[in-house]
């Protein structure tokens, strides 16, 4: 996730064309710029609202032994419920816990369903809410017996005629710090349906016990300690035709860690690699190149963009999927969210149209794809969930958009299922007044439940990730002690502007390429100026440095240093 947690990603997106890759470090500036990427039934009234902290387990760590993951959980929800106080009946506001990352695909079906009747022990034992984060994408390396059928894998490309398959790539980058994570095995197909059978048994397990555990609470008064379940991880699929998310450089280049390794093994990005995926799926949905070539003849659109679109679908499904079997095997819709990367977009109309023209690989950041629209988090057996960075989101505008998809209670009901103490990714720790802000502002924009990384993460580490050492602590318990909290932040109005200029100088990278010139020595030289500025929260100057190399993209001389520009 933005995990290790020193440095993952957040809200993201994804030039035409196919050829030599020309603009690699943009996506990774607005990647930081971007993100620093229901059901119909009646909800009741009196539903409380959750703030959750998330414990660092094991379904990223694969060395750590599930005893050793329930020690972490254990002892930390022992320290939230000192900190907090006991969490009884009764309440609208709750304190609770969850597991960064609960390894669905990594571990067998029977122990998936002893690490949740774990979880709910300690819930009922400790008097904490919980709530469960469900990988369903990233993590499978351990089960060699899903990602060895090629029947359950993604390809770069549909079949040559006379194939039975498409290329396949061997493995998955993950750009969740630095340097990336590699894992040996391929990255999943959404629309298998053996991969879906497989993640549906696996699904069902998970939520038998909540399910029955639900019964038996219900007639204890005691419902309130299951605060949901968000199956997805910012679910997506990846494009490594500029190397990984978030790589600056030539993507032949392009290092990563190998960390099912021990020791771990730093690996270069393979030739075979720097490719798109989805074409499987794509394929399962019966669609190949000729299908392709037609849609975008008739729609007036490239194919890249045509692709785009139909992926769009495909996350959407697959999510629509996860939510349908935990609904179908007894968890109720209101308990149930996707996790999608918050793709809510800067209001201004021009900067808007700029964004949107370009919605092709290369552009704009992430893997070469955009993060599916908002309306891909929404359907009829769950409720939207998103990753909401502070400085990164209009609250005003992601709640249009959740009403323009018909999202249950007109978009006033969805869960940030991923946030952060940080202005934003990478940023510095929020203070105690922007936190009240952040959180009042989730709550009254329609978050039912706050999900924030970082509670174990040890002080000594003086991560700004950390939450035990933020300014969240005492939001919270003011919050939870019946204050009420500002409920007028959307985002920073210098992190908008910045985003904005942003949106320009990707016009311009464009513009400047169509016009025979090389623009990647300027944006390499912006993505070494830009890191430092933003993780100091530094937008002013950062906004500086975009406004000088837009002026050399045209062609002009770069205008001087504003006053106080390091």
């Amino acid at each position: 996730m933005e995990r290790g947690v020193s440095g993952r990603r957040g809200i993201a997106a994804g030039s035409g064309g196919r050829g030599k890759a020309i603009i690699p470090g943009l996506r990774s500036l607005a990647l930081v710029i971007l993100l620093c990427g229901f059901g119909s039934s009646q909800i009741d009234a009196a539903e409380p609202d959750y703030v959750i902290f998330s414990i660092l387990g094991n379904g990223m760590n694969p060395n750590e032994s599930t005893e050793r993951a329930e020690d972490k959980i254990r002892f930390s929800v022992q320290e939230i419920r000192k900190e907090f106080g006991r969490q009884g009946p009764g309440k609208e506001r709750y304190a609770g816990f969850s597991e960064v990352l609960f390894p669905t695909l990594n571990v067998k079906p029977e122990e998936l369903q002893s690490r949740v009747i774990f979880a709910l022990d300690t819930a009922e034992r400790d008097e904490a809410p919980v709530f469960f984060h469900l990988d369903d994408e990233h993590f499978w390396f351990r089960s060699p017996q899903l990602w060895q059928n090629p029947e359950m894998v993604e390809w770069s490309a549909f079949p040559k005629p006379g194939e039975v398959h498409g290329p396949i790539v061997p493995r998955y980058w993950l750009d969740w710090g630095s340097p990336a994570h590699v894992f040996p095995a391929p990255f999943p197909c959404f629309q298998s349906p053996a991969f879906r059978a497989e993640m549906g048994q696996r699904l069902k397990c998970l939520a038998e016990p909540i399910a029955e555990r639900l019964k038996d609470w219900s007639k204890q008064g005691k419902e309130y300690l299951f605060a949901g379940v968000a199956s997805g991880n910012e679910t997506r699929i990846p494009d490594y035709r500029h190397g990984y998310t978030s790589y600056v450089g030539n993507p032949e280049e392009a290092q990563g860690m190998d960390v099912t390794q021990t020791p771990h093994k730093m690996v270069r990005m393979a030739r075979e690699e720097i490719v798109p995926l989805g074409y499987h799926s794509l394929y399962a949905q019966g669609h190949n190149q000729q299908s392709i070539e037609r849609l975008a003849r008739e729609r007036g659109q490239s194919e890249d963009q045509i692709v785009l679109e139909l992926l769009d679908k495909v996350a959407h499904d697959y999510a629509e999927f996860q939510a349908r079997t935990l609904n179908e095997a007894g968890i109720p819709k209101e308990r149930i969210y996707t996790h999608f990367t918050s793709t809510s977009r800067p209001a201004p109309a021009a900067v808007t149209k700029i964004l949107l023209k370009n919605r092709q690989p290369g552009l704009l950041a992430g893997s070469c794809n955009l993060a599916p629209p908002v309306e891909a988090a929404v359907n009829n057996y769950s409720r939207p969930g998103f990753t909401i960075v502070h400085d990164a989101v209009n609250l005003k505008d992601l709640a249009a958009q959740l009403g323009q998809a018909h999202a249950a209670q007109d978009g006033r009901a969805w869960g940030a299922v991923e946030s952060y103490v940080t202005t934003g990714q990478p940023g510095v720790p929020q203070t105690e007044e922007q936190y009240a802000e952040y959180l009042g502002g989730l709550l009254s924009h329609g978050a039912k439940v706050v999900n924030v990384y970082g509670w174990n993460i040890p002080l000594e580490a003086k991560s700004p990730y950390a939450v035990k050492s933020s300014n969240v602590i005492p939001v919270v318990k003011k919050w939870l002690a019946g204050a009420h909290l500002p409920d007028k932040w959307e985002r920073s109005s210098q992190a908008a502007s910045l985003q904005a200029r942003m949106a320009e100088f990707q016009q311009t990278i464009h513009e400047a390429a169509s016009h025979g010139r090389n623009p990647a020595p300027v944006v390499e030289s912006v993505g070494k100026e830009l890191e430092p500025l933003l993780r100091e929260g530094k937008f002013a100057e950062a906004e500086a440095v975009l406004d000088r190399a837009i002026t050399q993209l045209q062609g002009g001389q770069p205008p001087p240093s504003r006053k106080g520009e390091q």
